[in-house]
């Protein structure tokens, strides 16, 4: 489950629990802006990078699906890049932490926008992934933007296996072969 989706609990060094800042924008609490309790997350001027914000990294198994909700405020947002506004990254992660396949965008939640849902489509882990990175953020923007009551919706999921390719017919014994020239 996601840890502290209402950005509600505060640790001693006023980050909220369970959250990180990543990548290059600057990340803060807001208890003026917000669409439930008393705080909400804050992200402001991502000129560079890939999405960066509030980020936590939650364990994934191959037999679910995850996708990544929440809601999003635009402030005076000048986004300069495709992602076009404030919105959610899911990403699959694998056992050292690097990425695994792609990484999965919401829809962004554009400039002087009130508050939206948005949410990932749902994404079953590559294979090899044990984590997943969920960032709410900006990419390539400036401006402020706010996020609020997220969510991580976890479904079951068939798990398909690799097929093994078994290689037929073999060499003929019977036949003289050319010998290899490279070895």
């Amino acid at each position: 489950s996601l840890p502290n989706p209402g950005f509600e609990t505060v640790e001693a060094d006023a980050r909220p629990s369970g959250w990180m800042p990543f990548g290059t924008a600057k990340t803060a609490l807001s208890a003026e802006t917000v669409r439930n309790g008393t705080r909400a997350a804050q992200v402001t001027d991502a000129p560079a990078g890939m999405l960066s914000g509030w980020s936590t990294i939650v364990p994934v198994r191959p037999d679910r699906a995850y996708t990544f909700t929440g809601f999003a405020r635009g402030g005076d947002l000048a986004p300069s890049g495709f992602v076009g506004g404030a919105a959610l990254s899911l990403e699959f992660l694998d056992r050292d932490g690097q990425p695994v396949g792609p990484r999965i965008l919401s829809p962004a939640v554009p400039a002087r926008t009130d508050w939206t849902r948005i949410a990932s489509r749902k994404a079953q882990p590559p294979p090899a992934a044990r984590s997943a990175r969920l960032v709410a953020g900006l990419e390539f923007c400036n401006g402020t933007a706010w996020f609020d009551d997220l969510g991580l919706a976890i479904e079951a999921a068939a798990v398909t296996t690799g097929a093994t390719v078994t290689r037929e017919p073999r060499p003929d014994p019977d036949r003289r072969y050319a010998p290899n020239l490279l070895a």
